[in-house]
């Protein structure tokens, strides 16, 4: 079983589950937790698949968070470094015939990658495990080569000076 760091915190749905949704164009990743869950809970992932053709389900155990639940759910003797679930999209309009794939990552493990086509554009998205305090997702198109990235970082100095770096 994997675990994991939320970011999201869940709402009760119309089917009265606790859930966090991230929308990308008509599509959805979910997270369904067995009870409510903040940021800053950990939880054990107990599936991820593509439940209908617009959604994609992470079904999670939630274990609570660590700073207050520490003396009876976490060991700390036995702390582990445990990588934080998240959901990222192209905010960039690509050509709606262009067919990216992810070609490298470095501290980030893919759970779904979707492209999906809105007004003549496409979209892409990922829900992905990142782990360590930089990670990146390289997609590169199948036929021009053409690439792009996600650069996700989590240090101090990087969110001070406003940097951003683009490879192409």
């Amino acid at each position: 079983m994997q675990h994991a760091f939320l970011i999201y915190s869940s709402s009760k749905n119309f089917h009265g589950l606790h859930c966090y949704e991230y929308g990308f164009a008509n599509r959805t990743y979910s997270i369904v937790g067995d009870k409510p869950f903040s940021r800053g809970d950990v939880v054990q992932i107990q599936s991820h698949q593509k439940e209908s053709r617009n959604e994609y389900r992470i079904n999670v155990k939630v274990l609570g968070d660590p700073k207050i639940n520490s003396a009876d759910k976490f060991d700390k003797s036995r702390r582990i470094e445990l990588p934080t679930l998240m959901f990222l999209s192209s905010r960039v309009y690509l050509s709606e015939f262009c067919d990216y794939e992810i070609v490298d990552t470095l501290n980030a493990r893919i759970l779904s990658f979707e492209g999906v086509q809105q007004d003549r554009n496409k979209l892409y998205a990922v829900a992905v495990l990142v782990s360590g305090s930089e990670a990146y997702i390289v997609a590169r198109e199948k036929r021009s080569g053409v690439r792009f990235e996600w650069f996700v970082s989590d240090r101090d100095t990087l969110r001070r000076t406003s940097y951003w770096k683009g490879r192409y």
